[in-house]
């Protein structure tokens, strides 16, 4: 899991050609203008699952929490 803002990377701080190529693509594009469905960037080795619902009114949702630790 990578947590940060997608503005704090550069594609070359990673050593992963997969994770490249996403980041390249994702600060690149606009990605809400992107068609609904699997957009392949890489044939099967990287791809963009673009999806799209209607979430619950706030009056119907549950609070949802993860807990978060370091090592």
């Amino acid at each position: 899991m990578i947590i940060g803002q997608v503005s704090d990377f550069k594609a070359k701080d990673f050593t992963s050609k997969n994770i490249q190529t996403a980041l390249t693509f994702i600060k690149s594009h606009d990605l809400l203008a992107l068609p609904v469905g699997k957009l392949a960037l890489d044939g099967d080795n990287v791809y963009l699952n673009r999806q799209t619902y209607v979430g619950k009114e706030e009056k119907d949702a549950k609070i949802e929490g993860h807990a978060y630790r370091v090592g």
